[in-house]
């Protein structure tokens, strides 16, 4: 009896099992990859109430800070932190007050309608800037307070 070959040639066999080899390599490397994967590890984000608490933690491990030192380097970190609130605070406010004028600046490029629902928008987040920063309008010199008064607001976008 004659041996069939499933192969017309020995060439064409020979690539199959080349193709199969590099199938297999890419393979085992694809499952070893998600096999031995390392768990990614974000950062830790701390709030900055627990701004203060890590800090003193930190100096605990790091410098071995004594005892009687915690006392006074407690007050220079909740000095810190005040000083932290309040830059966060002021970006945050100014970040919202630049928002706002974005808005003023997008308006000539509007049409009638899109520049009705965009002075909805923009009287929404100057309620909104006054009611979170109502400390800091209170500082704030004229010329920002009439970028929120109610007759002035935003009155170039009106149509």
């Amino acid at each position: 009896m004659k041996k069939i070959n499933r192969f017309p040639t020995r060439r064409i066999r020979d690539w199959v099992l080349i193709a199969l080899g590099f199938a297999v390599i890419f393979g085992s490397g694809f499952a070893a990859s998600k096999i031995l994967k390392t768990p990614r590890v974000e950062p830790q984000q701390v709030s900055l109430n627990q701004w203060e608490e890590r800090a003193m933690i930190n100096l605990r491990d790091q410098i071995q800070i004594r005892p009687e030192q915690e006392v006074e380097i407690g007050k220079v970190l909740a000095e810190t932190q005040v000083g932290i609130k309040e830059t966060s605070e002021r970006a945050s406010f100014e970040f919202h007050l630049r928002l706002l004028e974005s808005h003023a600046k997008m308006a000539p490029h509007l049409d009638a309608e899109q520049r009705q629902i965009m002075r909805r928008s923009s009287e929404a987040l100057a309620e909104k800037i006054r009611e979170k920063f109502s400390n800091l309008l209170k500082e704030q010199d004229d010329l920002q307070q009439k970028i929120l008064a109610e007759d002035d607001l935003l009155k170039h976008i009106t149509p």
